[in-house]
């Protein structure tokens, strides 16, 4: 195993890291040098004058996959202070994020979660793993109530707003940036997966794919994530999203390639249709989440991939054979038991609707069949 060489300047910045197998370079605008320290198990060498270099041995094996990784410890209440002047830009179950501007001039994204849940796996998939299709962890602090997460700031949102949203409509209306998109999610699912020890993501879906300035999809949100030394792991509890997630992983708890492959095909049914697997219905007595499944596989049928091809989201304008590519992929993987959605909720049911004009249907699904014609997004 080669060193990590990573050398902090005391006069501010991350001067340069260099990294072997799997991971990339470490490349992060760090601020003021005594804000973070570096966190790895590296045999240290002599500084050159005016930088310092921190070594920590991390908990765990000296040979385990914890032994390396790759992030900078923040002082908390530095970070703190960071959050205290940001503006909350997002808030989930249990966390919430904060986009803010370090010292330097860069913007970064910070997410804060409390104590007592659990963020290892997250830190180090993150920290350990670097590709262009994975969001860019930068640091990492705990103070004695929350813990700070430090990502790149991508200021396009995720895939699933530019997809509903009526101001984006870069996305809605082109073809070409949802195949990018896709692109870009199954390379991260197959970088994560060819890893030793692999990485189950267990929540991907639109909302998790972050979009940066060039247009190109960024997978986050591993607060679910698996770290699995084998190519099959059993967990106590199933979580994931209504809709994206896998049925058979739901009921079995067994995580594997599978689970995130199907959520994966989820994913393409969506940029080709425009249309949410799962919508929000309302809030119960005890505040938990209702949700309305919709399910394609209550009108199509999943044996023939030209089923899908009346719901192609017409804001598009499609080339002759992708839709019918996409169809094959995704029914592949998108298995939908219909017992899953009345199990999720029994009172509500619903089926997504055809586009409402028939006739642009037909003439989009005529446009699609045409090999001859070459639209351009």
């Amino acid at each position: 195993m080669r060193r990590i060489d990573t050398t902090i300047s005391t006069h501010g910045g991350l001067l340069g890291a260099d990294s072997s197998g799997s991971s990339g370079a470490l490349a992060a605008d760090g601020g003021e040098g005594h804000l973070m320290k570096t966190r790895y198990c590296a045999s240290p060498a002599r500084p050159r004058k005016g930088q310092t270099r921190i070594y920590e041995q991390v908990a765990g094996s000296r040979n385990s996959f914890y032994s390396v990784p790759l992030f900078l410890e923040w002082d908390y209440r530095e970070v703190a202070e960071l959050v205290r002047r940001g503006t909350k830009i997002g808030k989930g179950a249990t966390c919430a994020v904060y986009k803010t501007n370090m010292p330097c001039g860069s913007t970064v994204a910070i997410k804060v979660v409390d104590n007592s849940l659990d963020v290892s796996a997250e830190v180090q998939a993150l920290s350990n793993y670097r590709h262009p299709s994975i969001v860019t962890f930068m640091g990492y602090a705990r103070g004695k109530h929350k813990q700070y997460l430090v990502f790149e700031h991508l200021p396009n949102k995720d895939v699933a707003h530019a997809l509903y949203s009526s101001v984006i409509k870069s996305i809605r209306s082109s073809w070409m940036r949802r195949a990018r998109i896709a692109a870009d999610l199954a390379g991260a699912l197959a970088f994560l997966h060819s890893r030793r020890p692999r990485v189950f993501h267990r929540d991907v879906k639109s909302g998790n794919l972050l979009v940066d300035e060039f247009g190109r999809a960024k997978l986050g949100d591993f607060g679910l994530a698996v770290i699995a030394h084998a190519s099959r792991v059993t967990v106590s509890r199933s979580e994931g999203t209504p809709g994206y997630a896998d049925p058979n992983y739901m009921t079995s708890h067994n995580v594997d390639d599978r689970t995130d492959v199907f959520s994966l095909g989820v994913v393409l049914v969506e940029l080709l249709t425009g249309q949410c697997p799962a919508v929000y219905a309302r809030k119960l007595g005890d505040h938990r989440s209702a949700y309305v499944i919709r399910y394609f596989a209550d009108v199509i049928d999943l044996s023939d991939p030209c089923s899908l091809l009346p719901y192609a989201d017409t804001r598009c304008l499609w080339p002759a054979l992708l839709p019918l590519e996409w169809s094959q992929l995704a029914l592949k993987y998108y298995t939908l038991p219909r017992t899953h959605s009345r199990e999720l909720n029994p009172t509500h049911t619903h089926k997504p609707s055809p586009p409402a004009q028939s006739s642009r249907t037909r003439a989009a699904a005529a446009c699609l069949q045409n090999r001859n014609r070459d639209p351009r997004p």
